[in-house]
């Protein structure tokens, strides 16, 4: 029996009791269901954000955004297995089936929308505006990234996201970090060097030219950036150190990377940048 008709049956009192009372058996089995689905939808996401969350892959998402995922899902939990329990134990009147049907229905749909989308927010894609020309031409500011957060591995060449907090300037004489209030939360630069790659420098009067795996990656002729890196590569013997990435911008007359910062910590990658969604919206790349 299907549930439009089952419907149909319930509202006209004239059909006979053994009729009517298969049909309020098919909706409550229908409304049975769709809180099973639910519940286990909520239990799977809880567990698997338990487990993201202990791996460290919420890099990109605010603590606030976490806390109203993981509340939502436990809330979620909690109604599901306190209506499913109605249904399973209580004596529950035909007039409540008829007039909730669809109120199930709508609620089911709205939930499972909703976590979802947190979800997905919380663990994989992000969106992020660029802001600045470090990236230029390949980002222009005002763009909209798309952000992958669940990064299973972080390739050369391919553009991050990175948490700038732990990343004042370097003093170029005395290198060490200057105290001041960074006001950008996050960078967007390209990877260059990975750990364990050979990184290295040939000195000329009027610039210095970085070398990653014996193949040239930057002319670099700002003064302070020359004494930086070289300064860096030294103090590392020439092999960039387990967990350190040598991150720089396109644009590398305005960018402020590596040459100012030095290496970046794996943990501080919090995403790689996948899709360009340009000032433009019908502008994809």
């Amino acid at each position: 029996m299907k549930i439009k008709e089952a419907l149909k049956i319930l509202s006209n009192s004239e059909i006979e009791e053994p009729v009517q009372a298969e049909a309020l058996g098919q909706i409550e089995k229908s409304i049975i269901v769709k809180l099973v689905v639910v519940f286990i939808v909520g239990v799977v996401l809880l567990i698997l954000s338990t487990v993201f969350l202990a791996n460290n892959m919420a890099r990109f998402s605010s603590t606030g955004a976490i806390t109203i995922l993981l509340s939502l899902l436990i809330f979620t939990l909690f109604i599901s297995l306190a209506f499913l329990g109605y249904h399973l134990i209580g004596n529950v009147q035909k007039s409540y089936l008829i007039k909730s049907y669809k109120f199930y229905d709508f609620i089911q749909f709205i939930i499972l929308a909703v976590i979802l989308i947190l979800f997905a927010q919380t663990f994989f894609i992000k969106t992020a505006d660029v802001s600045g020309s470090s990236m230029e031409p390949t980002l222009h500011d005002g763009d909209k990234v798309f952000v992958w957060q669940l990064n299973l591995s972080i390739d050369r060449e391919e553009i991050v996201v990175m948490n700038a907090i732990h990343y004042p300037n370097i003093n170029p004489i005395t290198f060490e970090p200057i105290p001041t209030t960074i006001s950008d939360k996050y960078f967007v630069k390209r990877v260059w060097g990975l750990p364990g790659d050979s990184i290295d420098y040939e000195e000329f009067e009027n610039h210095t030219e970085l070398y990653v795996n014996d193949v040239l990656i930057q002319t670099i002729t700002d003064n302070s950036a020359r004494s930086i890196m070289k300064h860096l590569i030294e103090e590392v013997s020439y092999v960039i150190p387990e967990h350190k990435y040598l991150l720089l911008g396109d644009n590398i007359q305005f960018s402020k990377d590596s040459r100012s910062f030095g290496f970046v910590d794996e943990k501080d990658i919090l995403g790689s940048v996948h899709v360009r969604l340009m000032k433009w919206p019908w502008l994809l790349s």
